[in-house]
């Protein structure tokens, strides 16, 4: 081995030798709490364990039942709205109010209607449109809840 290659692994050596040195953490030791999954946390599923951070099978087992519940609740709270309102219009169909076309109610709502949320001191006017045909116009008497004016009110697609 030559002298420069002697030299150069003494250097290295010595690089090696100082990096923990100048590598070494500035830290207490302690880690903050504020950091650290605790053993046990009380919830409203229940006590739920941990062991270093690390879920237990039985913790676990929980959230994912909890997860799958909330899924299962967003689900049918997403898609109520639409299937309320393809029951409406199946509804309307089923006593002859075509697309287009719209019932006005002769009698207010009372305890008896099957509606949900209905008032008992609205005239309720139901019906669907069809926007796929074109531009729709809805022609509204005067004085008609959401009349602009004397104006028509147009729903372009």
């Amino acid at each position: 081995m030559t002298n420069a290659v002697r030299f150069f692994v003494a250097i290295a050596a010595c690089a090696v030798l100082m990096l923990p040195h100048f590598a070494t953490a500035q830290t207490s030791g302690i880690i903050p709490l504020s950091l650290v999954t605790p053993d046990m946390v009380e919830s409203r599923l229940g006590v739920l364990e941990f062991k270093d951070g690390v879920p237990s099978k039985a913790t676990a087992d929980k959230l994912f039942d909890n997860l799958d519940f909330t899924y299962a609740y967003r689900a049918f709270m997403d898609n109520m709205r639409g299937v309320s309102i393809h029951a409406l219009r199946e509804g309307l169909r089923s006593v002859g109010v075509k697309e287009n076309e719209v019932i006005v109610f002769s009698d207010l709502m009372d305890a008896k209607s099957l509606f949900l949320t209905a008032n008992a001191d609205t005239i309720y006017v139901m019906g669907y449109l069809d926007p796929s045909k074109g531009p729709v116009v809805v022609e509204t008497p005067p004085m008609f809840l959401g009349h602009r004016a004397g104006r028509l009110v147009s729903l372009d697609h």
